[in-house]
């Protein structure tokens, strides 16, 4: 065997095709050693005499005009889609693919190249740069093209580093054909040759990184031939690359292609997408048509079942609750603190306040209203459904001009509150009704069933949800649509009779919409938990060991609090699914978990999901493996009353393992936004290659080789947080109308592990600006999960060369916070200075005073546990729940009521031996 190892420091590819050749001539020739040996130093110069010269590279003022000219408003040579960090060894991990191409491929390769008078370099380069643009969906890009520098004939056989790397700059023109785009490569390949000598390092560009890829075409094979020997070529596998993506093709009796890659393209089949894109090429096709996946079936055929005409018995949605009220009508239907209500008497109350809105508002569609968490709730949206109209739930702490504008979208539509809210709704609104007084007067209606007649297409509810114009847009879902998320569950889940569920979420969200009917529509019992127990994961957990909770629906977020809460009481769970959404869930969080609860007993599923596509739109059943090697983001595989494609900015649909957006299309997904076409023209797309209207979700995910789609974040300016998904756009614009900023940008910033958060930039002209302010007006306009958590004053909003929010510059800011105004904290006792320590290490500022409420100086619900124990460990405070943070809300209220205690009879206890009984309550 002869192993040859030639360092890229001293050796180019060129010389070793010389070394190859010179080897093979050797081995063959009938020359003695001496006559060789002589012949060989007549023939090969010094590389080391050149030395000097090759350091400097020839300045040409032409060469210095015609790059700057081509690299025009380029920011970085860099690809940016597949750019990849280094390891800690300082190389770049990747992955090779070798392969040959067919004796008819390569003969119609030659015939195209003859007919079209094009060269193999500029066909093969053209094919490689589609390939990138298309997988990385960038229209203008920087390809390395190396070139040979060996101008001088005098040093063409001299072992060496003499070649060159150059930048060619491309724009694809998708309207020209594959043939014409082919002659505009070869144009720029000429061009380069003239200044294949010049260093680019003469440019006045330092900032601009290096070239991550780079395109070789070998004109002839390296082959060595020896004399009866038979040589055979093999491919070896590389674990680390020189660069993120190379491309290298030799011309031979076949050609022979050759790529390394970085991570980008681990799960891309490399050979397939080259393959399908020559096929294409051939027939030179307009560059727009060139597809990916020219073949739906192959590549979606394992991830979509989807199923348009799922058999169900059922019409309606009240249909199947009919059957259950029939099946369990003394089985317990809905509970809340202590008091139940049996599915026929849910179901007779429904009866009486579907007849009361029938006599009160007979002609009206939509029904809002806002209440209080208790069985009545239920009752109400069963009722609103059956007197065949659509219930638009709004929160009951929902600001009052967000509130305002809802009801004016509607267009003044009745209103049914409790009374704190109508209180405080100060308009002349003639359409508002007392929920008590509604609920007081429904013994005046018969509780008889009643007949209903719903459409597939009628409207059962209508959410608003954050949008990006400043105010919330509204999505309406249809019978149909709820339908068929229940009949395709059922095939996941065996819910049945004796599981018990909670309303966790706020019922204006959509997953609230599952807990409750998933429930209800399988014969579960239902119970509505307490929003303060929501707020507090030490009561939740008592709550759900308590109620002996099956089913458990939580966002990530929330789940580590209740992981937290497992870990130090640890009482008995019956639970048989943990059921995640609402945002990214990555599976390591899940350990500490796993350790106590085997997936046996307790089935972790991650289910993605939109309130336009009907809750749920995929399903994954979490392994041990997963918690334990995957640090990604798993959702699964659709639903099988839905389909979905991972497509480009122009809809070409992509194959496994390239990046793109999720578009979901079948019967899960809603018509539209509420009387907003244009929105709904721009999100609700026809998908001519699917043959179907598709939801453009705004997520960027891929499909990986195991058939699994993985969620990679978002492609535009929509975040996700604590569950809510957030448009940074509609607090912009809420910040530049309500208060005249000269600009603002506002941003999701990462603190630290769980903590995320929304922090506004703003340009102002006031040397003073009242933050506490814009904190107050803030509330009457947005939710609170949706106020910035921090402000920064900047003197401008910094941008790129593309006219884009500059990231990175404007984070800066955080380090050289220009202050609105100073805040006289005067910390006056230990106490004082203890709490206001604690709250402020986790707030990460100190930027606040001790009478200022701590949620608007970047505390939320996450830290109040942690703000909990840290008190309790520093003050041991008698009678002192989680929830209690949500009262004492001030670093002056928490010492006030730390001080009274002090001041009065000791009634501590050893905390190491405090613990929570099942109702809540401390015990020793």
């Amino acid at each position: 065997m002869l192993l040859i190892n030639m360092s890229h420091i001293i050796t180019d590819v060129y010389s070793c095709y010389h070394m190859i050749s010179l080897i093979s001539n050797l081995y063959n020739s009938d020359l003695s050693y001496n006559a060789i040996k002589s012949k060989l130093q007549k023939e090969i110069g010094s590389f080391f005499s050149l030395r000097e010269q090759l350091d400097q590279l020839r300045y040409n003022d032409r060469a210095i005009n015609f790059f700057n000219s081509e690299l025009q408003d380029v920011e970085k040579y860099e690809v940016e889609a597949i750019r990849q960090a280094r390891n800690y060894r300082g190389v770049l991990e990747g992955s090779s693919c070798n392969f040959a191409l067919d004796r008819i491929l390569n003969h119609r390769i030659k015939n195209f190249i003859q007919e079209h008078h094009v060269t193999e370099f500029s066909f093969f380069l053209s094919v490689y740069i589609l390939m990138l643009a298309k997988l990385t969906a960038t229209k203008d890009l920087i390809v390395g093209i190396p070139l040979a520098n060996r101008l001088d004939k005098s040093i063409r056989n001299i072992f060496g580093y003499f070649v060159n790397t150059l930048p060619m700059r491309v724009y694809l023109n998708e309207n020209e054909t594959f043939n014409s785009f082919c002659n505009n490569i070869l144009s720029k390949a000429f061009k380069l040759v003239r200044y294949q000598d010049f260093s680019i390092e003469h440019l006045s560009r330092k900032t601009m990184g290096y070239i991550n890829n780079i395109f070789t075409f070998y004109n002839q094979e390296l082959v060595l031939k020896l004399n009866n020997c038979k040589v055979r070529k093999i491919a070896l596998n590389t674990e680390t690359v020189m660069f993120e993506l190379t491309n290298q093709v030799e011309s031979g009796s076949n050609y022979y292609i050759n790529f390394e890659h970085g991570k980008f393209f681990t799960e891309i089949a490399m050979e397939e997408v080259y393959h399908s894109i020559l096929e294409q090429v051939l027939e030179n096709k307009i560059i727009k048509e060139i597809q990916l996946v020219p073949n739906l079936g192959k590549s979606y055929m394992n991830i979509n079942a989807y199923e348009e005409n799922m058999s169900t018995k059922h019409e309606h949605i009240m249909d199947l609750f009919y059957q259950i009220v029939e099946d369990y009508p003394v089985h317990i239907a809905v509970q809340c603190h202590g008091v139940c209500w049996t599915y026929r008497e849910l179901d007779r109350k429904s009866n009486q306040v579907a007849r009361l809105l029938l006599n009160h508002y007979p002609e009206e569609k939509y029904i809002a209203f806002s209440s209080y968490r208790k069985n009545e709730l239920i009752a109400l949206i069963l009722g609103i459904i059956k007197a065949e109209k659509t219930y638009v739930p709004i929160d009951i702490n929902t600001p009052t001009k967000r509130l305002e504008y809802i009801l004016e979208n509607l267009g003044q539509v009745p209103y049914i509150a409790e009374t704190e809210v109508i209180q405080r709704f100060n308009c002349d609104y003639t359409k508002i009704m007392d929920i008590a007084e509604m609920f007081h007067c429904l013994e005046l209606y018969s509780t008889d069933k009643i007949t209903i007649n719903l459409s597939f297409d009628h409207e059962l509810y209508t959410i608003y949800t954050s949008g990006s114009t400043g105010e919330p847009k509204g999505v309406s879902v249809s019978n149909k649509n709820l339908l068929s998320l229940i009949e395709a569950t059922r095939e996941q889940f065996d819910f049945n009779s004796r599981d018990v569920w909670t309303l966790f979420h706020s019922y204006s969200f959509d997953f609230s919409v599952w807990e409750i009917f998933g429930c209800l529509l399988t014969a579960g019992k239902l119970i509505i938990v307490d929003p303060l127990v929501c707020k507090s994961p030490e009561q939740f957990y008592n709550l759900v060991s308590r109620e002996k909770v099956t089913i458990l629906n939580q966002t990530p977020t929330a789940f580590k609090g209740f992981i937290k809460a497992d870990n130090l009481i640890r009482y008995t769970l019956n639970l048989r699914y943990v059921i995640f959404g609402g945002e990214a869930l990555y599976f390591n969080m899940l350990r500490n978990w796993e350790i106590n609860h085997p997936l046996t007993t307790t089935k972790l599923i991650n289910m993605y999901g939109i309130t336009e596509t009907t809750i749920h739109v995929t399903y994954y059943e979490i392994t041990h493996k997963d918690i334990y090697k995957n640090d990604k983001s798993i959702i699964g595989v659709p639903l099988r009353n839905l389909v979905v494609y991972v497509t480009d900015q122009e809809l070409n649909i992509l194959p496994k393992g390239v990046k793109g957006e999720l578009l979901v299309c079948g019967n899960g997904v809603v018509k539209g936004y509420f009387r907003n076409d244009e929105l709904t023209t721009k999100k609700f797309v026809y998908v001519p290659r699917a043959k179907q209207i598709a939801f453009r979700s705004g997520d960027l995910v891929k499909i990986n080789q195991q058939n699994q789609i993985e969620y990679l974040g978002r492609i535009d300016r929509q975040i996700q947080l604590r569950g809510y998904r957030i448009e940074l756009g509609e607090i912009e614009n809420v910040l530049m109308r309500e208060f005249k900023l000269d600009a603002c940008s506002v941003q999701l910033i990462y603190y630290g592990e769980d903590d995320e958060r929304i922090v506004a930039f703003l340009v102002v002209n006031q040397e003073l600006f009242n933050i506490q302010g814009i904190n107050h007006s803030l509330k009457e306009i947005l939710p609170n999960y949706m106020i910035p958590s921090h402000y920064v004053r900047v003197d401008q909003i910094p941008m790129n060369v593309n006219g884009k929010v500059d990231r990175d510059k404007l984070i800066q800011n955080l380090q050289v916070n220009k202050a609105f105004f100073t805040k006289d904290i005067q910390i006056t006792d230990e106490i004082e200075n203890k709490i206001y320590t604690i709250i402020s290490n986790l707030a990460k500022t100190r930027d606040f005073s001790l009478d200022e409420n701590f949620f608007e100086v970047g505390i939320n619900s996450i830290h109040i546990v942690e703000i909990y124990h840290h008190l309790m460990n520093a003050f041991q405070i008698d009678n002192f729940e989680v929830v209690d943070l949500f009262e004492y809300t001030t670093v002056r209220k928490i010492a006030a009521l730390i001080k009274k205690q002090k001041k009065q009879p000791s009634t501590q206890v050893n905390r190491a031996e405090l613990r929570l009984d099942k109702k809540g309550k401390k015990v020793r």
